[in-house]
């Protein structure tokens, strides 16, 4: 979603390491950097539905500007 600078990122439980997180935190701070939002989503979000994770992403999306056609 680059016109918004949004980036999606699922985290499965390959992300709770320590090296893993650093690298993630390195990630996050470079893509802040660069004036994108990062929306992580993660198995509990997944567990609470698909319109849960819209919403989210959705959310980001109208923060970074985008204006919803639904309304």
């Amino acid at each position: 979603m680059e016109k918004y600078r949004i980036a999606v990122q699922y985290d499965g439980g390959h992300h709770l390491t320590p090296e893993q997180q650093r690298l993630d935190a390195l990630r996050a701070q470079r893509l802040a950097d660069a004036g994108w939002r990062q929306v992580i989503i993660t198995k509990l979000d997944m567990r609470q539905g698909d319109a849960f994770v819209v919403g989210r992403i959705a959310e980001a999306l109208r923060r970074q500007g985008w204006e919803d056609p639904r309304g």
